[in-house]
């Protein structure tokens, strides 16, 4: 399997997700505008961690079909109000 480059322009460098970068993105998307349109794709150990620690539930695990084939998702919940509080912290 081929990896994917990292990019780089006079302005920006593209690059990969990492474990690494999960805490960071969560913080970038602190709007629920955004954030109720978003895959689940972010890497999933952090990202679990991060998703708990926000007050979220898991209420379902099965898989799906995506673009990329068949794949095992998680179903996070939260509603718009536990959301709101969260940010206001």
């Amino acid at each position: 399997m081929d990896t994917t480059p990292t990019l780089y322009t006079e302005r920006l460098i593209l690059r990969p997700l990492q474990l690494t970068d999960a805490e960071a993105i969560q913080q970038q998307f602190a709007h629920w505008d955004v954030v109720r349109y978003l895959n689940n794709f972010v890497p999933n150990i952090g990202s679990r961690k991060l998703s708990e620690r926000a007050g979220m539930r898991l209420i379902r695990c099965d898989e799906d079909d995506f673009v990329g084939g068949r794949f095992p998702r998680k179903i996070w919940e939260i509603t718009r109000e536990e959301w709101l509080q969260q940010i206001k912290r």
